[in-house]
């Protein structure tokens, strides 16, 4: 079962075997596996008690499955929607999953709702890749760990609304390195960060530097940093 809980910071991820908060005493950390390092932030739009934006981080034998929610509009259906979909992702266990089938097993699950968009991606360790898949607007960003001059890799969204009416999906692959770091936010959050996104090693402290500095004051902001260690190997 998967467990979520409305707060101005969401520390749940689920893994193979369990679901834990990251720490007892509600001060978040960084949640840490063989493969990557990941934290989150959210903030509820001032005056709703709920955010429809929510994330998912399952572990599974070599890979890391990452999913981003924003449901349609605001408020408790906007988060019905969003908790929805999570439920429909939650019970991924094969590295071999498809991002295709995922995002069709959301359409099924959302239609009735107010829909949402979604953009999931798969990091297979072995292989040293990252798959990703977007329908709407939630960006998607790897930071490379030895900069060049083109700046981020960047998630090529496709127009769609989950449990509506869907794009034709096409997910894409890029090799990533050991120190590249993938960054999903909601449209709560300002693209601009992708452009003077401070240098940190934290994951957890770049997550809450983002939704702090250039999430919006009109819309739930999701910022979720996922620090890839590589291969499956403890970090150096």
């Amino acid at each position: 079962m998967y467990v979520s809980r409305p707060s101005s910071y969401f520390p749940w991820t689920i893994s193979r075997r369990r679901i834990r908060p990251d720490s007892d005493d509600g001060k978040m950390t960084p949640t840490d596996s063989l493969i990557a390092e990941w934290g989150i932030a959210t903030r509820t739009l001032p005056g709703e008690s709920d955010s429809g934006d929510r994330h998912l981080v399952v572990e599974l034998p070599g890979a890391l499955l990452m999913a981003v929610v924003d449901g349609a509009g605001n408020g408790p259906a906007a988060a019905e929607a969003a908790e929805l979909a999570v439920q429909a992702l939650a019970g991924s266990t094969s590295s071999d999953i498809s991002l295709f089938n995922l995002i069709n097993r959301c359409h099924k699950q959302l239609r009735g709702t107010r829909g949402g968009v979604i953009s999931l991606g798969l990091i297979k360790a072995r292989e040293n890749s990252l798959t990703w898949l977007g329908v709407g607007n939630v960006e998607g960003a790897v930071f490379r760990a030895i900069s060049g001059k083109t700046g981020p890799a960047r998630l090529l969204l496709r127009s769609g609304v989950v449990g509506m009416w869907l794009p034709p999906l096409k997910p894409y692959t890029l090799a990533i390195a050991p120190g590249d770091t993938v960054v999903f936010v909601t449209d709560g959050v300002d693209n601009r960060f992708m452009e003077e996104l401070p240098p940190m090693n934290d994951s957890q402290a770049l997550a809450e530097k983002i939704v702090h500095n250039y999430g919006r004051q009109t819309d739930d902001a999701l910022a979720l940093v996922v620090r890839y260690k590589g291969n499956g190997h403890a970090d150096s």
